[in-house]
């Protein structure tokens, strides 16, 4: 098997039986696997938060530290 360069890193996350119901709503709905909805959540969260954090530091024009 080739290696594409890339390097995955595992994640362990704990969730009650209330968000295993929702999560397999979800993945019943997507019909897709639980860590490709996980990654496109994760991914877009952090975008979203980058993207919040880079407009204040330009409103701000003062350094912060995070």
């Amino acid at each position: 098997m080739k290696s594409s360069g890339k390097k995955y890193h595992r994640i362990c996350l704990f969730l009650d039986d209330e968000e295993m119901e929702k999560l397999y709503s979800v993945v019943y709905k997507e019909k897709t696997i639980p860590s490709k909805i996980f990654r496109r959540a994760l991914m877009g969260y952090i975008e979203k938060s980058l993207s919040e954090s880079t407009s204040i530091i330009e409103e701000d024009k003062e350094p912060i530290i995070l």
